[in-house]
Order: C-alpha cells, then structure tokens, then sequence
C-alpha cells in the first residue's frame, strides 16, 4: 500500500489532480494508494467527481469536502480526525473484499449525507457514533455492518436490501 498527502499549496483542491498529491499519484482503490488530507495546505481537497479510495485519513484542523451528487468509494478504513463535509445528495460508499473500520468524528457538522455499503465479502465497523443526514443502504447480501454498541443515527430512509442478513 502507498501512502500519498493532499499537498498541494496552490490554488486548486481538486482531489483527482495528481499534482495535488505528495508523490504525484491520485489515491485510488485498484492501486492500493491511500489518502492523507494533511492540516497545512491552504487549498484543502474537494473531491468533485466520483472517485475510489483505498483508506483515507482527514487528520487534525484538514478538511474534505464531497461535491453534491458525487461517490468517494473508500475500500480501506476511514479515520476522520479533522473535517468531513459531505454536501446534500454525496454518498460515501464503502466496498471491497475486506473489513473496514470507520473511526474518529462523523457526527454533527462531521455527518455524511447518504452512507451505502457494497461488498463482496468482509465487514464494515463502526468504532465511533455516526450521523446519515439522508439514507442508509446495504447493497447485496454480503454489507455487513457491525455498529459495535455505537449510536447510528439515520435521518431518512435505511434500505436493507438483503432483509436481516446484513444488520
């Protein structure tokens, strides 16, 4: 797996640009390179176009943004330790073959607008309390959410679309 950090200083935030990264390669999930938002550039990643992720880490006082109507598709784990702002009608969605933990702040101003989970095998963790302001999807048979005794609170609707296999 490699690492690489929103590193860019200048005047664009565009997440797909890769010379906004620290080692010039976009974070993708089929190349196995994970994101760091890093606290210092001025310009902070805005991710305006569906895109796939291995992990990705917002550390302390950085922030990402998902553009309305967009998919950030997170196959790896996803630490939130500064900003999340999620705009109406994003989904985060998280996929892939292995389990997945989901730690740090993603309540209040944190919270992600629809929140889908589509795997083929493994499960995803909840190890913080979690705010959907929209829907809650689990896709197929094998979304496994383990909510660990966290609070998980949806404001709209929770398609389960498998029944009790996927809760």
């Amino acid at each position: 797996v490699m690492l690489t950090g929103f590193a860019k200083d200048g005047p664009t935030s565009t997440f797909s640009n890769s010379v906004n990264w620290s080692n010039c390669s976009v974070p993708s999930c089929s190349a196995s390179i994970d994101a760091i938002v890093l606290s210092g550039p001025t310009s902070q990643p805005v991710v305006n176009i569906n895109t796939a992720i291995k992990s990705m880490t917002i550390n302390p006082s950085a922030t990402l943004t998902v553009n309305a109507g967009v998919v950030l598709d997170i196959c790896g784990d996803f630490v939130n330790n500064g900003q999340l702002r999620c705009a109406a009608g994003s989904t985060v969605n998280f996929s892939g073959a292995s389990n997945q933990i989901i730690s740090g702040n993603f309540t209040g101003a944190n919270k992600f607008s629809n929140f889908t989970v589509n795997k083929t095998a493994g499960v995803v963790t909840l190890g913080t309390n979690l705010e959907i302001v929209q829907d809650f999807r689990t896709a197929n048979a094998t979304s496994i959410v383990n909510t660990s005794g966290t609070d998980f609170t949806i404001g709209r609707d929770f398609i389960n679309s498998h029944g009790a296999t996927t809760f």
